[in-house]
């Protein structure tokens, strides 16, 4: 925002006259409605301690963004749906027993999200209960109590690891098939001839296995290759053209289960797969559904501040806040922007008071739900340098603390001196209706800022640093109403393999 007038420092301008500052903060006070963001360095209020021109060579600080956990998901399975990430990762590295096979910890995550949708005490009718889903035979023979209480399968620390362990020994059912069974030996045959299959096949054939056993597995690769086909592509296991009780998989399904079950074990099985490759490859989108407001500051014949090579706010203010407005969508948020070219809002002549009147009114009418003014510094002192946030001075704890998040990753992220969060009744962050905050990003009047600020890598960077702080805040992980095994039930309780 523009407050570049050559004034003493113990003065500030005060839209027609020119008045000490303690005299302004005493109209803002009373008023409780800045127009504008007039620099706190210009009204001599906060003396700017730094140095005179941050030195180029050391200026800014290298940034610090932190690049997203993959485990951190957003799948539809409720506020539970990551309160597990850190054990799982350290069950998978710890019990996983395969280093030809690797078993990615997201993957395993999605399997739990098949069975369980992350309820630690779901009960299936089958009585299988825990994250992971685990009967209570199968619970005994990896070493888990189930009575007298406590169930161990209600405590994650002892049902991951198992879970990860059962899923193990189906994958070294799959890969070592017994050739004391006719249809073992006829799939080793098969491996010894073309090779075992490759570490994304026998993922999908030991998912297959961890629903409906190993050994299940084995005898419809070994019908597969009766029919002649590759047993290694689990899709060769199922229905394609053909009836589903001509299906390798349900033949086998039929051997281990009955005929009773095969029907509706098939479908089950044949879909396991599917279902947590489906799941694991959900967009990550903690912004889904919320409608967030981006304003860049000033526009078209109101350039706002200046800086000494001519670098416009309003310029500076627009590239920030489309990059802003691409990242928030990718997140899953619906955004506006109150301009998204260089040109007012209301309308080409308007007044100050009716751009200001007319933001408001995009976001209150709409109705915003978040509102982010992205602006540029300015100072007569061109030594004033840093970034700082604001919310208004009757600020709701949603702004504070948005207001927090953001100037947290800001300053990470772009390496500038931090100037901290502020409040100030703007009249945008003031009169908006939703949790509501102004960015300063950075001083246009400082030389050296003034090219970070055009540099459209550090835009991008701060870009990324609002989204983040707006993301810790309103991020979602809503239930979307996604349901589990243990919701519907297990057809039918899968065999405990030997050893």
């Amino acid at each position: 925002m523009q407050t570049s007038f050559q004034i003493p420092r113990v003065l500030s301008l005060n839209v027609n006259t020119l008045k000490p500052a303690s005299a302004v903060q005493s109209q803002e006070d009373q008023a409780g409605d800045l127009p504008e963001n007039i620099s706190y360095d210009a009204r001599g209020s906060v003396p700017d301690h730094g140095p005179l021109i941050p030195n180029p060579a050391h200026y800014p600080a290298p940034s610090r963004l932190p690049e997203r956990n993959p485990m951190e998901t957003t799948w539809g399975f409720g506020r539970f749906e990551n309160a597990y990430n850190d054990q799982i990762e350290k069950a998978v590295e710890e019990v996983w027993e395969h280093p030809d096979y690797p078993l990615d910890p997201l993957t395993f995550k999605a399997l739990v999200a098949a069975e369980s949708a992350f309820k630690k005490d779901a009960v299936s009718p089958t009585g299988a209960v825990g994250l992971v889903q685990i009967t209570g035979g199968t619970a005994r023979a990896y070493g888990l109590r189930t009575s007298p209480p406590p169930d161990e399968r209600r405590d994650p620390d002892k049902a991951l690891p198992a879970g990860v362990k059962i899923l193990a020994d189906k994958l070294t059912v799959i890969n070592q098939p017994n050739e004391n069974e006719d249809y073992g030996k006829k799939v080793a045959e098969y491996y010894a001839r073309e090779g075992k299959p490759n570490p994304e096949q026998m993922e999908t054939l030991a998912l297959a296995g961890y629903n409906g056993g190993g050994s299940t597995v084995v005898r419809a690769m070994a019908y597969a290759i009766e029919d002649g086909k590759d047993p290694r592509n689990f899709a060769n296991l199922v229905a394609e053209d053909r009836p589903m009780t001509e299906t390798p998989l349900y033949k086998a399904i039929k051997d281990t289960f009955g005929e009773r079950f095969a029907s509706g074990k098939y479908h089950e099985m044949g879909a396991y797969p599917g279902r947590i490759y489906g799941i694991e490859n959900r967009e990550f989108e903690p912004l889904r559904g919320k409608r967030i407001m981006v304003d860049p500051g000033h526009g078209g014949g109101d350039a706002g501040a200046r800086g000494p090579e001519g670098a416009k706010e309003s310029m500076i203010n627009l590239g920030v806040s489309l990059k802003l407005r691409d990242k928030l969508e990718a997140l899953g948020a619906e955004v506006r922007m109150t301009r998204d070219t260089d040109r007012k809002v209301s309308h080409p002549d308007a007044s100050q008071s009716e751009e200001l009147r007319a933001r408001v009114a995009m976001a209150n009418s709409w109705p915003a739900q978040v509102y982010v003014s992205v602006h540029s510094n300015s100072a007569a002192n061109p030594a004033a340098h840093g970034t700082e946030t604001y919310h208004s001075r009757n600020a709701s704890e949603k702004s504070k603390e948005m207001a927090a998040a953001v100037h947290k990753e800001m300053v990470g992220a772009t390496g500038f001196r931090d100037r901290g969060v502020k409040a100030a009744n703007f009249h945008v962050i003031k009169n908006t209706h939703m949790p509501a905050i102004l960015v300063e990003t950075g001083f246009v009047s400082n030389p050296v800022e003034e090219k970070h600020l055009t540099d459209p890598e550090m835009q991008d960077k701060m870009a990324q640093a609002i989204t983040n702080g707006v993301e810790q805040v309103f991020g979602l992980n809503a239930n979307r109403g996604e349901v589990s095994f243990a919701d519907t039930g297990k057809i039918i309780e899968a065999p405990v393999e030997a050893q």
